[in-house]
C-alpha cells in the first residue's frame, strides 16, 4: 500500500487526502477527503494515513457500485430490448393488438376488437404523465413512493442479477437505476411508430506515433526522479546503464519503432552476457557486442563457468523502462492510451516456497564457525585480524556482523546510523536502548529496534554510544563511499575479505542472509506475534500495523524487547561480556575509534594509490 501518496503537509501539520474513486459520481460523492492527522511528524502521519487508507478500503467494498454506470445502465438497456423485443412478437402473434389476446380476438367481431384494443391504448395514455410522475417523485430527495415500485424492482434485480437492497448504497444505485430502466421502457412502448435506430460502426483511429530517438527524453526523466526524490544520486548513475545497454544491444531506434518484440530481444540479450561485462578485466576493454561475441566463441564447458547476468538485474533495466515510457505519457511527450510494451517483460520475483533459496540463510555450522573466528575469539593484531591471536578489536568488523544476526537489520540500516539514532523510552520492563532507522530502502522499512541483550552485554553502548556528540556516525573507520556515499561499501568488502582468510565464507550467504535466520527462528517461537516480527524485520503487513495502532509505544517497545532477545547464535561470546562500569564510556573508547579511522582512511588512499597505477 503506498500511503505515503496520501499524505500533504500544510505548514507544519500532516494531513491525509483521499480522492474519491470515480465509480462513487453516480451516488452523487465527488471530490476528496481531507483530514488533519494532527501531527508534525513524518512517520508518525504515515502510520495514521495507513490506518486510515486500510478502513476506507472496507468502506469502498460497501459503498462502492461493483459496475461502473455505463456498465449498469447497458444492463438496463438490455433488459428494455428485451421487453420490447418480446412486445414486438405478441404484437406480431396477435396481429397489432397491444391488450387483447388471440383467443379473446376469435371470439369477438374484428371490428369491436379494435374499437377496445384503441380504447384502452387512449386510457393508458391519459394516466401516462401521472405515472412518470410518480416515477419522478420516486426519483427525488427521500424517494417517496418508492415502495410501489418495489415489485418492478425487485424482478429485474433477479433478471440482470444485481442486488437492489436500498439499505446500501450500491443496492440504491440499481434501483435507481432500474426505475429509470422501466420509465423508459413505458415510453417506448407507447410510441406508436418504433423507429429502428441506425447502428453505425465507430472507425477505430490509429494514433499517430512520434519519430524522436527513443531515449531523447531520458535526461528530463532521470531529472524528474531526482527532484522528486524517488531516486538517490547513486540510483540516478546507476540507471544511466540502461540506456546505454539499449542503445549497444539494440542500436538507436525512433520510438514508433520501440515494440513488443524488440523489448523481448532487448531482455534475451542482456541476459547473455556475463555479470561483470562493463568493469571485469577480461571484458572491460571490449564492447557489449563484442562481449556478446567473445561468451558465444567459447565452447559449452567455458560457458557454463561464467556467472551471467541475472534476472533481477534485468528487472531493474526493465523497470527504467517501464518508468520512462509512462513519464513520456505523463509528460504528453506519446500519445495517451499507447500500451507500454515494457510491462509484459518485467519478471515477478519468486514467493513462499520459490524464493526460498533465493537467500540461504546461515547454516549453523558456518554461523558457529563465524563467531568463533579470530576476530571474536582473539587476533593476531589489528592488521592480521584472520590469523588467531590474543587481541579482541571492536571495530566495525567486530560489531556489525553481531547487530545484524541478531537484530535483522539491512548492512546499510546499521553501518550508516549516527550515534544519535540511539535512543532511549522508558517501559514496564526498563529503560531500553533502541535503534532508531529511518530513511531505509522502502517506507516500511522505517522502524525502531530495540537492541538485542547480547548486543547490551558486549558494552556497546559503552563503546560506541556514550561519551560521544549525537551527529558523529556509529562507525567513523567505515569511509562513506560512491556517488550517494554510504559506509556500507567500506564494510561489504571487508567483510567478504575476512571471510574468505578464515575460510567461512560460503557463495549466496551473505549480511542479507542473516535477516533470513532471524526472521525464521522468531517465526517459529510459538508465542511470538507475526505483526512484533513484521515490524523488527521491516515488513509492510495489515498485522504490522494493527499492532502498531493498538499500543502506546511504551508497551509495543517491550513487546518488540520480549521478541528480539528470542534470538541466539550459535556461539558463546560470554567471555567477550563488558565487565566495566555500564552507563558511561568505556575506558580508552576514543582513542580506539581514531585509531581505526586512521588506518581506515590509510588503507583508502593506498587502494585510491593502486587504481591510479
Amino acid at each position: 500500500m503506498a500511503s505515503g501518496r496520501y499524505l500533504r503537509r500544510r505548514g507544519h501539520t500532516w494531513f491525509f487526502r483521499f480522492r474519491w474513486p470515480a465509480a462513487l459520481a453516480a451516488c452523487h460523492i465527488s471530490g476528496e477527503l481531507i483530514l488533519s492527522l494532527k501531527t508534525r511528524d513524518y512517520r508518525c502521519a504515515l502510520h495514521r494515513a495507513r490506518v486510515l487508507r486500510l478502513g476506507l478500503e472496507g468502506l469502498m467494498t460497501r459503498f462502492t457500485p461493483s459496475k461502473t454506470k455505463s456498465e449498469a445502465e447497458g444492463l438496463v438497456r438490455q433488459w428494455i430490448d428485451a421487453a420490447l423485443w418480446r412486445q414486438e412478437a405478441r404484437l406480431a402473434e396477435t396481429d397489432g393488438f397491444s391488450f387483447l389476446e388471440p383467443d379473446e380476438i376469435k371470439t369477438m367481431d374484428r371490428q369491436d376488437a379494435i374499437e377496445l384494443d384503441a380504447l384502452m391504448r387512449f386510457g393508458e395514455r391519459m394516466f401516462a404523465d401521472e405515472q412518470k410522475a410518480k416515477i419522478a417523485r420516486a426519483l427525488g430527495p427521500g424517494s417517496p413512493g418508492f415502495d410501489a415500485f418495489d415489485g418492478i424492482v425487485s424482478a429485474v434485480g433477479r433478471a440482470i442479477d444485481v442486488p437492489v437492497d436500498r439499505e446500501t448504497a450500491d443496492g440504491r444505485f440499481y434501483a435507481r437505476m432500474i426505475l429509470r430502466g422501466h420509465a423508459t421502457l413505458l415510453d417506448e412502448m407507447r410510441e406508436t411508430i418504433a423507429g429502428i435506430p441506425k447502428q453505425v460502426q465507430a472507425s477505430v483511429e490509429r494514433p499517430i506515433l512520434p519519430n524522436f530517438p527513443f531515449f531523447t527524453h531520458w535526461d528530463e526523466f532521470v531529472a524528474t526522479k531526482k527532484s522528486d526524490r524517488k531516486w538517490k544520486r547513486d540510483t540516478a548513475d546507476g540507471a544511466e546503464a540502461t540506456p546505454r545497454l539499449f542503445k549497444a544491444l539494440i542500436g538507436e531506434l525512433p520510438f514508433a519503432k520501440i515494440d513488443g518484440s524488440v523489448v523481448g530481444r532487448f531482455r534475451l540479450e542482456y541476459l547473455k552476457l556475463p555479470f561483470d561485462h562493463f568493469h571485469g578485466k577480461k571484458w572491460n576493454k571490449l564492447t557489449t557486442k563484442q562481449v556478446l561475441a567473445a561468451v558465444q566463441k567459447l565452447d559449452e564447458a567455458a560457458k557454463a563457468k561464467i556467472r551471467l547476468t541475472s534476472t533481477t538485474t534485468a528487472n531493474k533495466h526493465v523497470i527504467n523502462l517501464i518508468e520512462y515510457w509512462d513519464h513520456l505519457a505523463l509528460h504528453a511527450k506519446i500519445p495517451r492510451g499507447l500500451d507500454n510494451p515494457f510491462r509484459g517483460h518485467f519478471t515477478a520475483k519468486p514467493r513462499g516456497r520459490a524464493a526460498r533459496d533465493e537467500h540461504p540463510m546461515w547454516p549453523t555450522d558456518l554461523d558457529e564457525a563465524f563467531f568463533t573466528s579470530p576476530v571474536y575469539a582473539g587476533c593476531k593484531s589489528i592488521f592480521r585480524r584472520g590469523l588467531p591471536g590474543d587481541e579482541i578489536h571492536r571495530d566495525a568488523l567486530f560489531w556489525i556482523p553481531l547487530v545484524g544476526r541478531t537484530m535483522g537489520v539491512r548492512e546499510d540500516e546499521i553501518c550508516g546510523r549516527l550515534v544519535g539514532d540511539i535512543e532511549w523510552v522508558d517501559t514496564e520492563i526498563g529503560r531500553l536502548p533502541y535503534l532508531k532507522i529511518r530513511n531505509s530502502k522502502t517506507s516500511s522499512s522505517s522502524r525502531d529496534v530495540p537492541l538485542h541483550e547480547l548486543i547490551l552485554q558486549l558494552g556497546f553502548l559503552e563503546h560506541r554510544c556514550y561519551g560521544r556528540l549525537p551527529d558523529e556516525p556509529l562507525f567513523p573507520e567505515l569511509i562513506a563511499q560512491g556517488v550517494e556515499p554510504r559506509r556500507s561499501g567500506a564494510f561489504s568488502g571487508r567483510f567478504t575479505e575476512y571471510r574468505k582468510k578464515t575460510k567461512t565464507y560460503r557463495p549466496g550467504v551473505d549480511f542479507r542472509s542473516y535477516r533470513g535466520n532471524v526472521e525464521t527462528a522468531l517465526r517459529n517461537v510459538a508465542d511470538v506475534n507475526a505483526g512484533w516480527v513484521d515490524e523488527l524485520i521491516g515488513h509492510d503487513s495489515p498485522i504490522r500495523r494493527s499492532e502498531g495502532a493498538r499500543y502506546t509505544k511504551s508497551i509495543f517497545m517491550a513487546n518488540l524487547k520480549r521478541t528480539i532477545d528470542k534470538i541466539i547464535i550459535s556461539a558463546d561470546l560470554s567471555k567477550l561480556y563488558f565487565t566495566g562500569q555500564h552507563g558511561v564510556c568505556a575506558p580508552g573508547t576514543a582513542e580506539e575509534i581514531v585509531r581505526y579511522t586512521t588506518l581506515a582512511v590509510r588503507e583508502m588512499s593506498k587502494k585510491a594509490a593502486r587504481r591510479r597505477h
